[in-house]
């Protein structure tokens, strides 16, 4: 919550800001908003929920008996307003943690990132570094999130996207077209990867599954081993 905290300013940042405020009462507003730019159905639903847990929180502060001051009246007042006290700061909690991501997807704004490259090294290999640990970065945030990697186009840098993963292919999707300029292939070579992958519904399952059925060796594995990532289809 602290690292939320610190990044509520910039694009996007009302997210948290109304999630909060309200106490989470319109924490379906972000996630509503995100779901129409994206036009994901599971952020919908999401928003169905909190939108839920809102009418939840209203009902319970509407049957909390109150005195002539508006405070807790009795052991039933004083315990229903706990009870709202802690679901409202745990709907908040949730609603930053999740908003995370997705805030992130609907602004087009980079992972934070910790790594550091040394003073003085040399700019070739400081941006072939800094590729690597983006990749590393949208890998792990595929293996978080596959629905979001996909809304935002990992993978697949022939289609419009403001993400860099710092050169990942997706070996589930990507044409063969792709697959020859990014990563080495030959022609022939990524017809056989794309005609492999049609004998899975849902694509391979990793990538050394795809250069098995491929029928690919040499160093081209190496620079798919590197490159190559599995989104779900």
């Amino acid at each position: 919550m602290r690292q939320i905290l610190h990044r509520m300013g910039g694009r996007g940042a009302w997210y948290y800001w109304v999630t909060i405020v309200t106490a989470g009462l319109f924490a379906w507003a972000p996630f509503l908003h995100a779901a129409t730019r994206l036009s994901d159905r599971r952020l919908r639903r999401r928003a169905a929920l909190y939108g839920v847990a809102a009418v939840v929180l209203v009902a319970l502060s509407s049957a909390t008996p109150t005195d002539a001051n508006g405070d807790p009246r009795g052991a039933v007042g004083n315990a229903l307003s706990t009870v709202f006290a802690l679901l409202a700061i745990a709907m908040v909690v949730v609603a930053c943690v999740q908003l995370r991501p997705v805030r992130r997807a609907v602004y087009g704004l980079a992972e934070p990132s910790r790594f550091v490259i040394p003073p003085g090294t040399d700019p070739a290999v400081a941006q072939a570094l800094a590729a690597r640990e983006r990749r590393n970065t949208a890998r792990a945030l595929l293996e978080r999130d596959p629905m979001l990697a996909r809304d935002l186009n990992i993978g697949r840098p022939d289609r419009p996207r403001s993400y860099d993963d710092g050169g990942l292919i997706d070996l589930n999707t990507a044409p063969a077209g792709l697959l020859v300029a990014a990563c080495g292939l030959t022609t022939q070579e990524a017809e056989r990867l794309v005609s492999a992958r049609e004998l899975f519904t849902a694509g391979f399952s990793s990538v050394d599954e795809a250069l098995v059925y491929a029928e690919l060796s040499g160093p081209v594995t190496h620079v798919l081993r590197d490159r190559g990532v599995l989104l779900p289809r």
